[in-house]
């Protein structure tokens, strides 16, 4: 796939993965080893994160029907920014705290909706309807082949200075995503004011359309409960590394490693699995497949060997089923509902 527009849009996605994986990994760190964050806090942190999704998911849809989808790109990447550069600037003035953090996560969550929402919404404009699968193939992989490396260099920031400064490579990260966002020019299929339903309407007709289409019925389901799963996971790995397990913040960090390869294998391997098996199958054999993955983690304190392996392997089996839903929903979804 050589359009012009898409290869800017797959750097983009590539460098936003990153700064989201920074993110995702420092805070929680930040938070259990600087702050003494417990497992509430850890967990509000994480409920934060996923929230937005929950709380703002239709209103934002709304708007990206409504707006420039690269302009909301954009002003998402910038938001990020500053909310995750501000932390290492209060942790120098000695002014950060868990309020603090909690509303650098806040604001970045909200950012993630608007920037996923937008980006999904994107895609159709910069390829082409007929190839919105193998973009999204493509993408997830930029993402996975770029996440491999960021925890390694996440990692070797922690060695080496205090974490909030580790934060430094989402920060740059979400940055340069921005500026190359910003050098995309296609024409995008946003309506204009003369054709736009009033908002409320519009946000019950859409809501209406998802649940009463069996199939995006089940996608919408589906999703919340792994976004759920998700969120309750993250926040408890976190304690459980750190002050259960006593691994390191390096090593820690380095576990998103793991993620990220089974994340990369998945991208490539969903085209195959789904033409193999299909959509719907394919689901479900990939959620019933994720228990036997996680569960490797709460036993890995008392499997054979060295609890972080187990922990890597469970990360990557998580990942690897999360991706290959993902793709398998992401084809199907634009080619149901109405531009």
């Amino acid at each position: 796939m050589r359009l012009p527009a898409f290869r800017k849009l797959w750097i983009a996605s590539a460098l936003e993965g990153i700064g989201d994986e920074a993110s995702r990994v420092v805070i929680p760190i930040i938070a259990v080893s600087m702050l003494g964050a417990g497992a509430l806090e850890v967990g509000v942190i994480n409920a934060l994160g996923m929230s937005a999704f929950l709380v703002l998911g239709l209103p934002v849809g709304v708007w990206v029907d409504r707006l420039p989808r690269r302009r909301l790109m954009v002003t998402a990447d910038a938001v990020r920014a500053l909310a995750v550069l501000s932390i290492p600037l209060a942790f120098m003035a000695g002014a950060m705290t868990i309020g603090h953090l909690l509303v650098c996560v806040a604001l970045i969550s909200v950012a993630d909706v608007v920037f996923t929402t937008a980006h999904g919404a994107f895609v159709p404009s910069a390829v082409g309807r007929e190839q919105i699968s193998d973009a999204h193939a493509r993408l997830q992989t930029a993402a996975s082949m770029v996440a491999v490396g960021s925890p390694s260099l996440t990692g070797a920031l922690l060695s080496a200075v205090a974490a909030p400064f580790a934060l430094a490579t989402a920060g740059i990260s979400y940055t340069v995503s921005a500026l190359t966002l910003r050098s995309i020019n296609v024409s995008e299929d946003f309506k204009p004011a003369r054709e736009r339903e009033r908002f409320w309407p519009a946000a019950r007709a859409g809501l209406s359309f998802t649940l009463h289409h069996r199939a995006l019925r089940g996608l919408f389901l589906s999703g919340m409960i792994l976004n759920a799963a998700t969120m309750f996971g993250s926040a408890a790995t976190a304690v459980y590394a750190l002050t259960v397990l006593g691994l390191s913040p390096a090593v820690f960090a380095l576990l998103s490693s793991f993620a990220a390869m089974g994340g990369l294998v998945a991208s490539f391997a969903a085209p195959a699995i789904l033409t193999r098996l299909g959509i719907g199958r394919t689901r479900i054999l990939a959620g019933v497949a994720c228990f036997p993955a996680v569960a490797l983690a709460p036993l890995a304190a008392v499997l054979p060997g060295f609890p972080a392996l187990w922990l890597g392997a469970s990360a990557f089996g998580w990942a690897f089923l999360i991706v290959v839903t993902s793709v398998a929903g992401a084809g199907i979804i634009p080619r149901i509902a109405p531009p």
